[in-house]
């Protein structure tokens, strides 16, 4: 026996496996319609994809302009969402900027209070 021989065996039973699974999917759809209700239902759905295919073959324009439209629309959203995306990280970039500049603050603060204490004489024990 050959490779190739051997290799068309291994896959012969996925190909059955896939059959019986699709065979059992067709047998089960038709036992479901046994039910009147399935019936009715399955029957309104088929009629109403038949009448949205319908209305898709005669008004391709239309078709074609609510898609121009969604994609416009889409397009806005996503560069709004990018402005507000951008500000927000400006802002935040500021922010992470104050505790530094907070801090800076506090250290030159604090050394004109030090200088002016040494300018008075006054010891860190006489301002306490």
């Amino acid at each position: 026996m050959s490779r190739e021989s051997r290799h068309y065996r291994k896959e012969e039973p996925k190909s059955k496996f896939v059959q019986a699974v699709v065979i059992g999917a067709v047998v089960g759809g038709c036992l479901s319609l046994l039910d009147k209700s399935t019936r009715h239902s399955v029957k309104a759905s088929t009629k109403q994809w038949y009448e949205r295919i319908n209305y898709l073959a005669k008004n391709p324009d239309r078709v074609i302009d609510q898609v121009r439209q969604a994609t416009t629309q889409m397009r806005t959203t996503v560069t709004k969402v990018s402005d507000e995306v951008a500000h927000l990280v400006d802002t935040v970039e500021e922010l992470s900027h104050i505790p530094s500049e907070v801090s800076q603050m506090i250290e030159e603060t604090k050394e004109a209070f030090v200088a002016e204490r040494k300018k008075a004489g006054l010891s860190e024990q006489q301002v306490k």
